[in-house]
């Protein structure tokens, strides 16, 4: 499932390609997420701009809201201007390069079944273009616990389970503000803007402390 969660050709582009470092309290060197992996546990690698046969947004509208869209000054969390709920965009034709060419994960992901669309789930999936590996579960501000619901917390757990095998990462977001769910809790993290990084610290093999810093202050070359 890691590398099939995103894009919508008709839906904003996720604005906030969250990086990744990893440091220790023992003194491991830091490292920087690598492209190419894959957690093939969670999901099959197909091409993710392939729409499930079957799958359309209908009346959904809820990416136009959780998501922001840099070329409208549209913030997250907030419904855009131009989005009739549950009908759809009032400027498709004309709408932003980033809104034509996102997918979201359900549409693209056949190992997400109907519960997981998010009219129905107040959840929008996606993974960052960039391959970092991070799946943001990003809910919708008026029911920000949804992830906590059955089923989806009990996948995402399991999610959270292989991605700490693969050096992976699972976040929860709401608004700007995130936090990232591991299998040994949750650690938030405040806003994130689009220029941020999740940096994370161990004990040993255990994750201890996270917290988010520029991107421009970590140096991929620091032990």
């Amino acid at each position: 499932m890691w590398s099939r969660l995103c894009h919508h050709p008709s839906r904003p582009h996720l604005p906030v390609p969250i990086g990744l470092t990893k440091s220790s309290h023992d003194g491991l060197k830091g490292t920087q997420i690598q492209n190419g992996s894959n957690i093939s546990q969670l999901m099959s690698a197909t091409e993710p701009s392939k729409i499930v046969p079957g799958r359309q947004c209908g009346s959904c509208t809820l990416c136009c809201k959780v998501l922001g869209i840099s070329e409208l000054g549209k913030p997250a969390g907030i419904w855009c201007s131009h989005c009739a709920p549950a009908k759809g965009c009032n400027i498709y034709e004309m709408r932003p390069a980033e809104c034509r060419s996102f997918l979201y994960s359900w549409l693209t992901t056949p190992q997400l079944g109907p519960e997981w669309k998010p009219d129905r789930s107040k959840i929008v999936l996606t993974q960052p273009h960039e391959g970092n590996g991070t799946i943001t579960i990003r809910c919708d501000p008026g029911f920000p616990d949804a992830w906590r619901r059955a089923p989806y917390y009990q996948e995402i757990m399991r999610w959270c389970e292989a991605a700490h095998s693969q050096n992976r990462m699972v976040v929860v977001c709401v608004g700007k503000k995130f936090t990232l769910i591991t299998k040994e809790g949750e650690f938030p993290l405040g806003e994130v803007e689009k220029d941020d990084k999740i940096v994370r610290h161990f004990s040993g093999r255990g994750l201890v402390a996270a917290r988010v810093v520029k991107a421009s202050r970590i140096d991929p070359d620091q032990p």
